[in-house]
This record gives C-alpha cells, sequence and structure tokens, in this order.
C-alpha cells in the first residue's frame, strides 16, 4: 500500500495561453474567452479571446449544461493538436461573467 501512495502523481499546473499562443509542445493550460456557440447534443463549443477562436470538447454533459452564448468563460483542459490547428478537451469549465468586458483586453495585454 504505501507504493500506491509514493507513485500518486500530480497534475500539470495548467499554464495561462492566449489561443494564438497554443503550440502542440502546450499539454495542459487554461483560456479565458466569450462563448461563441454551444452544441449540447455533440457536448462541444466555441470560444473566443482577443487573439482567435477554439473549439473544446467537453467529456461530460455536466461541463457544458451551464453555458450561455455570450457569457465569458474560464476553461482549463488539455490541448489536443490536428494538422491545421488546435482543440482543448475540458477539464474545469468556470463562469467568468463577473469579469468586467472593459477588462478582459487588459487582461489579456497583461498575461502575454
Amino acid at each position: 500500500m504505501a507504493d500506491d501512495v509514493n507513485e500518486r502523481r500530480k497534475r500539470q499546473v495548467a499554464v495561462w495561453r492566449q489561443i494564438k499562443n497554443l503550440t502542440k509542445t502546450d499539454s495542459r493550460v487554461t483560456v479565458i474567452g466569450t462563448v461563441l456557440s454551444i452544441d449540447s447534443e455533440a457536448l462541444i463549443f466555441s470560444i473566443e479571446d482577443p487573439s482567435g477562436q477554439l473549439t473544446v470538447i467537453c467529456p461530460t454533459e455536466e461541463l457544458i449544461k451551464t453555458l450561455k452564448v455570450g457569457s465569458v468563460t474560464r476553461v482549463i483542459g488539455i490541448v489536443l493538436p490536428f494538422e491545421d490547428g488546435f482543440e482543448l478537451r475540458a477539464e474545469v469549465v468556470q463562469d467568468f461573467s463577473g469579469l468586467s468586458k472593459d477588462l478582459f483586453p487588459v487582461l489579456h495585454t497583461l498575461m502575454q
């Protein structure tokens, strides 16, 4: 049993990224953006920050059911690169609607 405890792994820290700055070497990231569209049946939604757009895949209905188009949302997830870009497999989806729309671009500028 002691071996099981010693072999526990910590999750990688989610690094904040603008969508345009995602790379194939990114693993776990956090992005903040405005929800553009939601497909509740396919469990996907798209998000946009000042730098670009990204498709987010939700593994469960729980993560997508509270989203609203136009709301500011933070997503923590795993980067899934493919030929023409990236998708994000969500682990956490959080409502950031309390974030001022005027301060949203300032946040992105500061985090560069």
